[in-house]
């Protein structure tokens, strides 16, 4: 029976696109965005009560003007940027309320990062269970 082996540049690469893939959600705003300079303003603590536990949340208040309109917005949850940091912010032209921090969380962490963890989980056990093993000598 003939069957096509898969080579490991061929894995590797499949591996490099899969970790790559929630980053691609971003190119719309790249296509018609402009990068702009916010600054950190101010730290907030949130505390959410349930009826089973009380968590407290730390953000840090970024701020950005924008045609003549100052826009601020919580940053990523438990990340405190020092007072006065600047930021660089990707937001669209026609609508700034729709905008990235550029860093890891900003860019990385979207909803797809899920479904391409488990693809790469199952691209990486497809990989290794259907390779070819080298037989022991006996």
């Amino acid at each position: 029976m003939y069957y096509h082996r898969i080579s490991l540049s061929i894995f590797i690469l499949v591996c490099l696109l899969l970790l790559i893939g929630p980053m691609l959600q971003h190119l719309k705003y790249l296509a018609n965005s402009e990068i702009i300079e916010g600054e950190v303003i101010d730290h907030k603590t949130i505390i959410t009560e349930t009826a089973f536990y009380n968590s407290a949340s730390h953000y840090s208040v970024i701020s950005f003007n924008h045609n003549d309109k100052t826009i601020k917005f919580y940053g990523p949850q438990n990340r405190i940027y020092p007072m006065g940091k600047k930021m660089h912010i990707i937001i669209k032209s026609d609508n700034p309320s729709n905008f990235t921090l550029i860093n890891f969380s900003g860019i990385y962490m979207t909803k797809l990062v899920p479904i391409f963890l488990a693809l790469l989980i199952f691209w990486v056990a497809f990989f290794f269970s259907f390779r070819k093993r080298n037989k022991k000598p006996q």
